[in-house]
Protein backbone atom coordinates (compact mmCIF):
# COMPACT_ATOMS: atom_id res chain seq x y z
CA UNK A 1 0.00 0.00 0.00
CA UNK A 2 1.11 3.57 -0.65
CA UNK A 3 2.14 5.54 2.42
CA UNK A 4 2.49 9.22 3.23
CA UNK A 5 5.95 10.65 3.85
CA UNK A 6 5.53 10.62 7.65
CA UNK A 7 4.47 6.99 7.74
CA UNK A 8 7.26 5.99 5.36
CA UNK A 9 9.83 7.82 7.47
CA UNK A 10 8.53 6.12 10.64
CA UNK A 11 8.76 2.68 9.02
CA UNK A 12 12.27 3.40 7.78
CA UNK A 13 13.37 4.31 11.32
CA UNK A 14 11.69 1.18 12.74
CA UNK A 15 13.51 -1.03 10.25
CA UNK A 16 16.87 0.61 11.07
CA UNK A 17 16.37 -0.06 14.77
CA UNK A 18 18.04 -3.10 16.32
CA UNK A 19 15.05 -3.59 18.66
CA UNK A 20 12.87 -6.70 18.49
CA UNK A 21 9.88 -5.80 16.32
CA UNK A 22 6.32 -7.12 16.79
CA UNK A 23 3.63 -6.28 14.23
CA UNK A 24 0.02 -6.42 15.38
CA UNK A 25 -2.54 -7.51 12.74
CA UNK A 26 -0.23 -6.83 9.76
CA UNK A 27 3.18 -5.21 9.27
CA UNK A 28 2.47 -1.59 8.30
CA UNK A 29 2.87 -1.10 4.56
CA UNK A 30 1.99 -4.68 3.60
CA UNK A 31 -1.23 -5.18 1.59
CA UNK A 32 -3.30 -7.67 3.67
CA UNK A 33 -5.06 -9.06 0.58
CA UNK A 34 -2.17 -9.46 -1.88
CA UNK A 35 1.00 -9.38 0.23
CA UNK A 36 2.30 -6.61 -2.03
CA UNK A 37 4.59 -3.86 -0.77
CA UNK A 38 4.34 -0.89 -3.10
CA UNK A 39 6.54 1.49 -1.14
CA UNK A 40 8.03 0.35 2.16
CA UNK A 41 6.86 -1.97 4.94
CA UNK A 42 7.88 -2.87 8.47
CA UNK A 43 10.19 -5.89 8.67
CA UNK A 44 8.90 -7.58 11.81
CA UNK A 45 10.43 -10.41 13.77
CA UNK A 46 6.95 -11.66 14.62
CA UNK A 47 3.44 -10.75 13.45
CA UNK A 48 0.45 -11.40 15.70
CA UNK A 49 -2.77 -11.50 13.71
CA UNK A 50 -6.28 -12.24 14.93
CA UNK A 51 -8.59 -15.22 14.37
CA UNK A 52 -7.28 -16.29 10.94
CA UNK A 53 -4.21 -15.31 8.91
CA UNK A 54 -5.02 -12.69 6.27
CA UNK A 55 -4.34 -13.84 2.74
CA UNK A 56 -1.47 -11.43 2.23
CA UNK A 57 0.39 -12.74 5.28
CA UNK A 58 0.92 -16.17 3.75
CA UNK A 59 1.85 -15.15 0.23
CA UNK A 60 5.20 -16.24 -1.16
CA UNK A 61 8.00 -13.76 -0.47
CA UNK A 62 6.41 -11.91 2.49
CA UNK A 63 8.29 -13.69 5.27
CA UNK A 64 10.93 -10.92 5.35
CA UNK A 65 8.17 -8.58 6.54
CA UNK A 66 5.97 -10.96 8.55
CA UNK A 67 8.65 -12.90 10.38
CA UNK A 68 7.11 -15.62 12.55
CA UNK A 69 3.32 -15.61 12.17
CA UNK A 70 1.22 -16.06 15.31
CA UNK A 71 -2.58 -16.35 15.08
CA UNK A 72 -4.36 -15.19 18.24
CA UNK A 73 -7.76 -16.54 19.22
CA UNK A 74 -10.07 -13.62 20.06
CA UNK A 75 -13.20 -15.65 20.77
CA UNK A 76 -14.91 -15.67 17.37
CA UNK A 77 -16.75 -18.98 17.00
CA UNK A 78 -16.07 -21.13 13.96
CA UNK A 79 -19.77 -21.15 13.03
CA UNK A 80 -19.69 -17.40 12.34
CA UNK A 81 -17.27 -17.96 9.47
CA UNK A 82 -19.83 -20.12 7.69
CA UNK A 83 -22.76 -17.69 7.77
CA UNK A 84 -23.35 -15.51 4.71
CA UNK A 85 -23.73 -11.84 5.57
CA UNK A 86 -23.37 -8.31 4.21
CA UNK A 87 -19.58 -8.57 4.35
CA UNK A 88 -19.65 -11.21 1.63
CA UNK A 89 -20.84 -8.56 -0.83
CA UNK A 90 -17.36 -7.07 -0.82
CA UNK A 91 -16.28 -10.04 -2.93
CA UNK A 92 -18.20 -8.54 -5.83
CA UNK A 93 -17.19 -5.72 -8.14
CA UNK A 94 -20.15 -3.35 -8.30
CA UNK A 95 -18.37 -0.39 -9.89
CA UNK A 96 -18.33 0.14 -13.66
CA UNK A 97 -15.76 1.76 -15.89
CA UNK A 98 -16.90 5.16 -17.14
CA UNK A 99 -16.16 4.05 -20.72
CA UNK A 100 -18.24 0.85 -20.44
CA UNK A 101 -20.22 -0.19 -23.49
CA UNK A 102 -23.15 -2.56 -23.88
CA UNK A 103 -22.22 -6.08 -22.80
CA UNK A 104 -19.08 -5.20 -20.83
CA UNK A 105 -20.93 -5.74 -17.54
CA UNK A 106 -22.34 -9.12 -18.36
CA UNK A 107 -24.15 -11.04 -21.07
CA UNK A 108 -26.00 -14.07 -19.71
CA UNK A 109 -27.59 -16.73 -21.90
CA UNK A 110 -30.68 -18.48 -20.51
CA UNK A 111 -31.83 -21.77 -22.01
CA UNK A 112 -35.21 -23.10 -20.91
CA UNK A 113 -38.96 -23.17 -21.36
CA UNK A 114 -41.30 -25.62 -23.05
CA UNK A 115 -44.88 -25.81 -24.25
CA UNK A 116 -46.13 -26.44 -20.69
CA UNK A 117 -43.82 -24.07 -18.80
CA UNK A 118 -43.38 -20.58 -20.18
CA UNK A 119 -42.74 -18.29 -17.21
CA UNK A 120 -39.75 -19.80 -15.41
CA UNK A 121 -37.05 -18.82 -17.88
CA UNK A 122 -38.49 -15.30 -18.14
CA UNK A 123 -38.25 -14.81 -14.36
CA UNK A 124 -34.62 -15.93 -14.35
CA UNK A 125 -33.69 -13.57 -17.20
CA UNK A 126 -35.53 -10.64 -15.60
CA UNK A 127 -33.83 -11.24 -12.24
CA UNK A 128 -30.40 -11.18 -13.91
CA UNK A 129 -31.15 -7.77 -15.41
CA UNK A 130 -32.27 -6.43 -12.03
CA UNK A 131 -29.05 -7.77 -10.50
CA UNK A 132 -27.05 -5.66 -12.90
CA UNK A 133 -26.03 -7.49 -16.08
CA UNK A 134 -26.20 -5.61 -19.36
CA UNK A 135 -27.87 -8.28 -21.46
CA UNK A 136 -30.19 -11.18 -20.71
CA UNK A 137 -30.58 -13.43 -23.75
CA UNK A 138 -33.20 -16.19 -23.74
CA UNK A 139 -33.21 -19.11 -26.15
CA UNK A 140 -36.52 -20.93 -25.84
CA UNK A 141 -39.07 -22.85 -27.93
CA UNK A 142 -40.99 -20.71 -30.38
CA UNK A 143 -44.19 -20.12 -28.36
CA UNK A 144 -42.25 -19.33 -25.17
CA UNK A 145 -40.08 -16.88 -27.07
CA UNK A 146 -43.17 -15.18 -28.51
CA UNK A 147 -44.72 -14.77 -25.06
CA UNK A 148 -41.58 -13.27 -23.56
CA UNK A 149 -41.15 -10.88 -26.47
CA UNK A 150 -44.71 -9.65 -26.06
CA UNK A 151 -44.31 -9.22 -22.31
CA UNK A 152 -40.89 -7.62 -21.88
CA UNK A 153 -38.81 -5.87 -24.56
CA UNK A 154 -35.81 -5.55 -22.22
CA UNK A 155 -34.96 -9.23 -22.78
CA UNK A 156 -33.40 -10.47 -26.01
CA UNK A 157 -35.26 -13.58 -27.15
CA UNK A 158 -34.10 -16.07 -29.79
CA UNK A 159 -36.74 -18.66 -30.75
CA UNK A 160 -36.02 -22.35 -31.24
CA UNK A 161 -38.15 -24.38 -33.64
CA UNK A 162 -40.60 -26.72 -31.95
CA UNK A 163 -42.15 -26.98 -28.51
CA UNK A 164 -39.16 -28.40 -26.59
CA UNK A 165 -35.38 -28.23 -26.44
CA UNK A 166 -34.00 -30.81 -28.88
CA UNK A 167 -30.59 -32.09 -29.97
CA UNK A 168 -30.81 -30.29 -33.30
CA UNK A 169 -30.88 -26.98 -31.39
CA UNK A 170 -27.45 -27.50 -29.85
CA UNK A 171 -25.33 -26.02 -32.64
CA UNK A 172 -27.57 -22.95 -32.88
CA UNK A 173 -27.36 -22.42 -29.12
CA UNK A 174 -23.57 -22.87 -29.08
CA UNK A 175 -23.24 -19.85 -31.37
CA UNK A 176 -24.70 -17.75 -28.54
CA UNK A 177 -22.72 -19.59 -25.85
CA UNK A 178 -19.54 -18.24 -27.40
CA UNK A 179 -20.80 -14.66 -27.03
CA UNK A 180 -21.89 -14.99 -23.40
CA UNK A 181 -20.13 -14.70 -20.06
CA UNK A 182 -22.41 -17.14 -18.23
CA UNK A 183 -24.81 -19.87 -19.37
CA UNK A 184 -27.90 -20.78 -17.31
CA UNK A 185 -29.95 -23.82 -18.24
CA UNK A 186 -32.95 -25.62 -16.83
CA UNK A 187 -36.02 -23.59 -15.82
CA UNK A 188 -39.17 -24.90 -17.51
CA UNK A 189 -37.45 -27.37 -19.85
CA UNK A 190 -39.49 -30.46 -19.03
CA UNK A 191 -38.18 -34.01 -18.91
CA UNK A 192 -38.56 -35.42 -22.40
CA UNK A 193 -35.77 -37.89 -23.17
CA UNK A 194 -34.36 -35.88 -26.07
CA UNK A 195 -34.46 -32.69 -24.00
CA UNK A 196 -32.41 -34.34 -21.28
CA UNK A 197 -29.83 -35.53 -23.80
CA UNK A 198 -29.67 -32.02 -25.27
CA UNK A 199 -29.03 -30.61 -21.78
CA UNK A 200 -26.09 -32.94 -21.27
CA UNK A 201 -24.64 -32.10 -24.67
CA UNK A 202 -24.96 -28.35 -24.08
CA UNK A 203 -23.46 -28.42 -20.60
CA UNK A 204 -20.61 -30.62 -21.81
CA UNK A 205 -19.75 -28.32 -24.68
CA UNK A 206 -20.11 -25.15 -22.62
CA UNK A 207 -17.78 -26.52 -19.94
CA UNK A 208 -15.29 -27.64 -22.60
CA UNK A 209 -15.01 -24.09 -23.97
CA UNK A 210 -14.47 -22.68 -20.47
CA UNK A 211 -17.83 -21.03 -19.85
CA UNK A 212 -19.32 -20.51 -16.42
CA UNK A 213 -22.53 -22.51 -16.14
CA UNK A 214 -25.55 -22.43 -13.80
CA UNK A 215 -27.68 -25.59 -13.77
CA UNK A 216 -31.18 -25.50 -12.29
CA UNK A 217 -34.53 -27.28 -12.22
CA UNK A 218 -35.09 -29.86 -14.99
CA UNK A 219 -31.47 -29.62 -16.13
CA UNK A 220 -30.41 -30.93 -12.71
CA UNK A 221 -32.74 -33.88 -13.16
CA UNK A 222 -31.31 -34.50 -16.62
CA UNK A 223 -27.74 -34.60 -15.27
CA UNK A 224 -28.83 -37.01 -12.53
CA UNK A 225 -31.00 -39.21 -14.76
CA UNK A 226 -28.24 -39.65 -17.37
CA UNK A 227 -25.53 -40.12 -14.71
CA UNK A 228 -23.39 -37.20 -15.88
CA UNK A 229 -22.38 -35.78 -12.53
CA UNK A 230 -18.87 -35.55 -14.01
CA UNK A 231 -20.01 -32.38 -15.77
CA UNK A 232 -20.32 -30.52 -12.47
CA UNK A 233 -16.79 -29.19 -12.39
CA UNK A 234 -15.06 -25.94 -11.49
CA UNK A 235 -17.05 -22.87 -12.59
CA UNK A 236 -20.35 -24.80 -12.51
CA UNK A 237 -23.05 -23.96 -9.95
CA UNK A 238 -26.01 -26.27 -9.36
CA UNK A 239 -29.08 -24.93 -7.51
CA UNK A 240 -31.23 -27.88 -6.34
CA UNK A 241 -33.90 -28.14 -3.69
CA UNK A 242 -33.81 -31.29 -1.54
CA UNK A 243 -35.74 -33.40 -4.07
CA UNK A 244 -33.49 -32.40 -6.97
CA UNK A 245 -30.42 -33.00 -4.81
CA UNK A 246 -31.61 -36.56 -4.21
CA UNK A 247 -32.23 -36.97 -7.95
CA UNK A 248 -28.68 -35.77 -8.59
CA UNK A 249 -26.82 -37.64 -5.86
CA UNK A 250 -29.14 -40.32 -4.49
CA UNK A 251 -28.86 -38.80 -1.01
CA UNK A 252 -31.91 -37.68 0.99
CA UNK A 253 -30.71 -34.73 3.06
CA UNK A 254 -34.08 -34.27 4.77
CA UNK A 255 -33.26 -37.19 7.07
CA UNK A 256 -30.79 -34.92 8.88
CA UNK A 257 -32.81 -32.26 10.72
CA UNK A 258 -29.94 -30.41 12.41
CA UNK A 259 -28.84 -27.54 10.16
CA UNK A 260 -25.12 -27.76 10.89
CA UNK A 261 -25.03 -31.55 10.58
CA UNK A 262 -26.94 -31.30 7.30
CA UNK A 263 -24.39 -28.80 6.00
CA UNK A 264 -21.56 -31.21 6.75
CA UNK A 265 -23.51 -34.05 5.11
CA UNK A 266 -24.02 -32.02 1.94
CA UNK A 267 -20.40 -30.93 1.89
CA UNK A 268 -19.20 -34.53 2.14
CA UNK A 269 -21.59 -35.73 -0.58
CA UNK A 270 -20.45 -32.98 -2.93
CA UNK A 271 -16.82 -33.81 -2.19
CA UNK A 272 -17.27 -37.49 -2.96
CA UNK A 273 -19.63 -37.36 -5.96
CA UNK A 274 -18.99 -34.10 -7.82
CA UNK A 275 -15.85 -32.71 -9.43
CA UNK A 276 -15.22 -29.33 -7.90
CA UNK A 277 -18.51 -27.64 -8.74
CA UNK A 278 -20.63 -25.67 -6.29
CA UNK A 279 -24.00 -26.79 -4.95
CA UNK A 280 -26.49 -24.25 -3.63
CA UNK A 281 -29.01 -26.41 -1.79
CA UNK A 282 -32.20 -24.36 -1.40
CA UNK A 283 -34.18 -24.69 1.80
CA UNK A 284 -35.27 -22.99 4.99
CA UNK A 285 -31.54 -22.48 5.47
CA UNK A 286 -29.60 -22.53 2.20
CA UNK A 287 -26.42 -24.61 2.15
CA UNK A 288 -23.67 -23.62 -0.26
CA UNK A 289 -20.60 -25.84 -0.69
CA UNK A 290 -17.86 -26.85 -3.11
CA UNK A 291 -17.03 -30.02 -1.19
CA UNK A 292 -14.32 -28.29 0.83
CA UNK A 293 -15.78 -25.01 2.08
CA UNK A 294 -19.39 -24.45 3.06
CA UNK A 295 -21.64 -21.52 3.92
CA UNK A 296 -25.15 -21.15 5.32
CA UNK A 297 -27.67 -18.49 4.38
CA UNK A 298 -30.45 -17.57 6.80
CA UNK A 299 -32.32 -14.93 4.75
CA UNK A 300 -35.67 -15.79 3.16
CA UNK A 301 -39.08 -16.68 4.56
CA UNK A 302 -42.10 -19.00 4.06
CA UNK A 303 -43.71 -16.53 1.65
CA UNK A 304 -41.04 -17.53 -0.86
CA UNK A 305 -42.53 -20.99 -1.30
CA UNK A 306 -44.55 -19.49 -4.15
CA UNK A 307 -43.56 -20.95 -7.51
CA UNK A 308 -40.95 -18.95 -9.39
CA UNK A 309 -38.69 -17.74 -6.59
CA UNK A 310 -36.21 -20.51 -7.41
CA UNK A 311 -36.07 -19.20 -10.98
CA UNK A 312 -35.39 -15.72 -9.59
CA UNK A 313 -32.46 -17.17 -7.64
CA UNK A 314 -31.13 -18.75 -10.84
CA UNK A 315 -31.10 -15.33 -12.48
CA UNK A 316 -29.32 -13.72 -9.53
CA UNK A 317 -26.71 -16.51 -9.43
CA UNK A 318 -26.11 -16.15 -13.16
CA UNK A 319 -25.61 -12.39 -12.85
CA UNK A 320 -23.25 -12.64 -9.90
CA UNK A 321 -21.20 -15.31 -11.65
CA UNK A 322 -20.17 -12.42 -13.91
CA UNK A 323 -19.25 -10.11 -11.02
CA UNK A 324 -17.70 -12.52 -8.49
CA UNK A 325 -14.67 -14.63 -9.38
CA UNK A 326 -15.13 -17.28 -6.68
CA UNK A 327 -18.16 -19.45 -7.64
CA UNK A 328 -18.81 -20.40 -4.01
CA UNK A 329 -19.01 -16.75 -3.01
CA UNK A 330 -21.13 -15.95 -6.07
CA UNK A 331 -23.64 -18.62 -5.01
CA UNK A 332 -23.56 -17.58 -1.35
CA UNK A 333 -24.11 -13.89 -2.10
CA UNK A 334 -26.92 -14.80 -4.50
CA UNK A 335 -28.75 -16.80 -1.85
CA UNK A 336 -28.33 -13.96 0.65
CA UNK A 337 -29.50 -11.23 -1.75
CA UNK A 338 -32.48 -13.20 -3.08
CA UNK A 339 -33.61 -14.17 0.41
CA UNK A 340 -33.31 -10.63 1.68
CA UNK A 341 -35.24 -9.31 -1.35
CA UNK A 342 -37.96 -11.80 -0.42
CA UNK A 343 -37.89 -10.59 3.17
CA UNK A 344 -38.37 -6.99 2.02
CA UNK A 345 -41.27 -8.06 -0.21
CA UNK A 346 -43.01 -9.89 2.65
CA UNK A 347 -42.45 -6.97 4.98
CA UNK A 348 -44.44 -4.78 2.58
CA UNK A 349 -47.03 -7.27 1.30
CA UNK A 350 -47.30 -10.10 3.80
CA UNK A 351 -47.57 -13.65 2.47
CA UNK A 352 -49.17 -12.43 -0.76
CA UNK A 353 -46.01 -11.90 -2.81
CA UNK A 354 -45.22 -12.83 -6.40
CA UNK A 355 -41.80 -13.77 -7.77
CA UNK A 356 -41.76 -10.39 -9.51
CA UNK A 357 -42.02 -8.71 -6.10
CA UNK A 358 -38.76 -10.41 -5.14
CA UNK A 359 -37.16 -9.22 -8.38
CA UNK A 360 -38.29 -5.64 -7.75
CA UNK A 361 -36.61 -5.65 -4.33
CA UNK A 362 -33.19 -6.82 -5.54
CA UNK A 363 -31.91 -3.27 -6.21
CA UNK A 364 -33.12 -2.21 -2.76
CA UNK A 365 -30.95 -4.89 -1.16
CA UNK A 366 -27.82 -3.61 -2.89
CA UNK A 367 -28.66 -0.02 -2.05
CA UNK A 368 -29.10 -0.88 1.64
CA UNK A 369 -25.92 -2.93 1.94
CA UNK A 370 -23.43 -1.14 -0.31
CA UNK A 371 -22.44 2.48 -0.70
CA UNK A 372 -24.23 2.52 -4.06
CA UNK A 373 -24.65 6.30 -4.39
CA UNK A 374 -20.92 6.96 -4.05
CA UNK A 375 -20.03 4.09 -6.41
CA UNK A 376 -22.45 5.29 -9.08
CA UNK A 377 -21.48 8.94 -8.74
CA UNK A 378 -17.79 8.07 -9.13
CA UNK A 379 -18.42 6.87 -12.69
CA UNK A 380 -20.56 9.81 -13.82
CA UNK A 381 -18.83 12.62 -15.70
CA UNK A 382 -18.28 15.73 -13.50
CA UNK A 383 -20.20 17.92 -15.96
CA UNK A 384 -23.24 15.64 -15.67
CA UNK A 385 -22.97 15.61 -11.87
CA UNK A 386 -23.35 19.41 -11.86
CA UNK A 387 -26.63 19.03 -13.74
CA UNK A 388 -28.13 16.24 -11.65
CA UNK A 389 -26.88 17.51 -8.29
Amino acid sequence: MFLGSRQATAIELINKSSAYKVAVDIPSGLDPDTGEVRDIAVKAHVTVTMHRPKVGLVKEGVSQYVGDLVVADIGISEEVEHIVGPGDLYYMSYARRPDSKKGDNGRVLFIGGSREFTGAIYLAAKAALRTGVDLSVVMAPRDVARDIRAHDPSIIVIPLDGDYLMLNHVDQIMEQVGKSHVIAIGPGLGLREETMRAVVELVSRAVDVGKRVVIDADAIKAIGELKRQDLITKNVIVTPHAGEFKWLTGVDVTKEVNTWSRALMVRDVVKSLLRGGVVLLKGNVDIITDGQRYKLNFTGNPGMTIGGTGDVLTGVVSALMVKVQDPLEAAAISAFVTGLAGDLAVKDLGYHILPTDVIDNIPKVFRRLMNIDDIVRSSIHPQALKLIG
